[in-house]
C-alpha cells in the first residue's frame, strides 16, 4: 500500500502533467482538497474550483458529481429550459412543436420550471449525461472530462 505522501506526490505529478504546468503551492491546495488530512477519512471538498497554472479547473468527487449536477439545474431552471425541445419532449407533457414555440418566446425558465414540477429531472440529467457526459456541463472552456487515475476526482478546465 502505498503511503499518504507518496500518493499525494503522484497525485500532484497527475495534475500538473493534465494542467500542463502549475506551481508547487498550486498544486499542494489542490492536493490538500482531494486528500483526507489527520484523523478525517474524507476528503475536504467534494466540489471545488482552483487556479492552476493561469487557469481554472473544477473538481469534483465521482461519488459527488450528481449531486452537483442535479444542484446546478435545480436552482437554474433558465438552463434547464434551454436543452434541445426533441430531448424535453421525453420528459414533459408537451409535444416538440410546443417546447419551441416557448422557447422561441424565450420562456427557458417555465419550461424549465416544468421539467421540475413534473419531478423527471433525474431522469433527464442521467439521460443527457449519457448522450454527452459530464464534461459538457462542467467543462465551459472545451467540454472535456478529465478522469484523474490517482483519486476518485473528475477534472474540468472552466476557462
Amino acid at each position: 500500500m502505498a503511503s499518504k505522501t507518496s500518493t499525494m506526490i503522484k497525485l500532484a505529478r497527475e495534475i500538473r502533467e493534465t494542467a500542463d504546468g502549475g506551481t508547487p503551492q498550486e498544486l499542494r491546495d489542490i492536493v490538500s482538497e482531494m486528500i483526507p488530512q489527520g484523523r478525517f477519512k474524507y476528503p475536504s471538498s467534494y466540489d471545488f474550483n482552483a487556479d492552476l497554472n493561469g487557469r481554472e479547473y473544477r473538481f469534483i468527487y465521482d461519488g459527488y458529481i450528481d449531486d452537483a449536477l442535479r444542484m446546478e439545474f435545480d436552482t437554474d431552471p433558465y438552463n434547464l429550459g434551454c436543452f434541445n425541445a426533441w430531448f424535453l419532449a421525453k420528459y414533459l407533457p408537451l409535444t416538440k412543436e410546443q417546447i419551441l414555440k416557448a422557447q422561441k418566446a424565450e420562456c427557458f425558465e417555465v419550461i424549465g420550471q416544468l421539467v421540475l414540477a413534473c419531478g423527471r429531472l433525474n431522469e433527464l440529467l442521467e439521460d443527457a449525461v449519457s448522450y454527452d457526459d459530464y464534461g459538457h456541463f462542467f467543462s465551459h472552456y472545451d467540454g472535456v472530462k478529465i478522469d484523474l487515475e490517482t483519486t476518485d476526482y473528475m477534472m474540468f478546465r472552466t476557462n
